[in-house]
């Protein structure tokens, strides 16, 4: 029986992955979780409150856990920096520094947007170049919290440290990119980019259940994996088969792309200019994440962790 520790367990991801490993079977999973709201409670043995970033925590979390799946995370591409860095990378630190003495398995949940500099990101492979300058501070937060995972894996040879990098998860009514989706819709704000005809990849959260579980035997410690559905697809595509036959989809108005990266542009000057109050409908890190060219190139994932996707369509939830 492993015992095993999953960070930010009541959030979308953290939930299914509960589940996920419960149907496996000969897991003994704790939790950990900020809020205490009684939603987001499962059937994990143990479930310890408390926020990552505040040493007193670790206090509550015992150091014999097998294996550590380090979701919890601060999204959020307009955080106040401090907030972000509190969130993302004082939490990895504290967090690794409590198993340091400890021989595991820790598989830190990064993203993509670790690619993000001040261009389009376009085709990514592990041999992509991580750029030094930041216009999301989401981005900046994950790539210096991959860098102390990495750095652990450099001090600590008696445990594996291991990466994965997911695009757009996805899956069931309360994922985040449907609730977006669902939001410009509603409120009639929804438009395409060149009739959303660029190619794009995302991850089910069933892949990237996967892709966790084959971590537990094949991962590399200090390595990083992309993971993705396969093979890209139609951006418009990808956004029909979350909705469904929409009547709106089809009706909704599309701007060539120069006009929504100037839009874009715009936006990070408003940012700016309000001293980061105002939040625009559109920035360039949401441009180049979302409304442009995207795929995952996931040969070192198929040939390191033996990661197969699943063909995934909307019914499964």
């Amino acid at each position: 029986m492993k015992r095993v520790l999953i960070t930010g367990g009541g959030g979308y991801f953290g939930k299914r992955l509960v589940t996920y490993l419960e149907d496996k079977g000969n897991f003994d999973i704790t939790i950990s979780i900020r809020s205490s709201a009684p939603n987001i409670i499962h059937h994990a043995k143990a479930v310890v409150f408390g926020d990552l970033a505040d040493s007193k925590t670790y206090s509550k979390i015992p150091k014999d856990f097998d294996i550590v799946i380090h979701c919890a995370s601060n999204t959020d591409h307009f955080a106040n920096r401090a907030d972000s860095y509190r969130d993302n990378v004082s939490a990895t630190a504290l967090l690794l520094k409590h198993f340091e003495s400890r021989s595991i398995t820790f598989i830190y949940l990064s993203s993509e947007a670790v690619f993000l500099g001040e261009g389009p990101l376009g085709t990514l492979s592990e041999k992509s170049k991580i750029p030094q300058n930041n216009i999301s501070t989401y981005s900046e937060m994950k790539k210096k919290a991959e860098k102390l995972v990495k750095d652990f894996a450099k001090l600590h040879i008696k445990s594996r440290f291991i990466i994965l990098r997911p695009r757009m998860i996805w899956g069931g009514d309360d994922s985040p990119v449907l609730k977006k989706l669902k939001f410009a819709l509603n409120s009639k704000t929804f438009s395409w980019v060149d009739r959303g005809s660029y190619l794009t990849s995302a991850t089910h959260y069933m892949n990237l259940c996967t892709a966790v579980y084959q971590s537990f035997t094949y991962g590399a410690s200090g390595h990083a994996y992309l993971i993705s559905d396969g093979p890209p697809i139609i951006f418009s595509s990808f956004v029909r088969n979350l909705i469904g036959e929409d009547s709106r989809l089809k009706n909704a108005p599309s701007i060539p792309r120069a006009l929504a990266f100037s839009l874009a542009l715009l936006g990070d000057i408003i940012y700016f200019l309000s001293g980061k109050k105002i939040r625009p409908p559109i920035s360039r890190s949401a441009y180049y994440l979302s409304l442009s060219s995207v795929t995952l190139d996931l040969e070192n994932a198929s040939n390191e962790l033996n990661y197969t996707p699943q063909n995934v369509t909307k019914n499964i939830i």
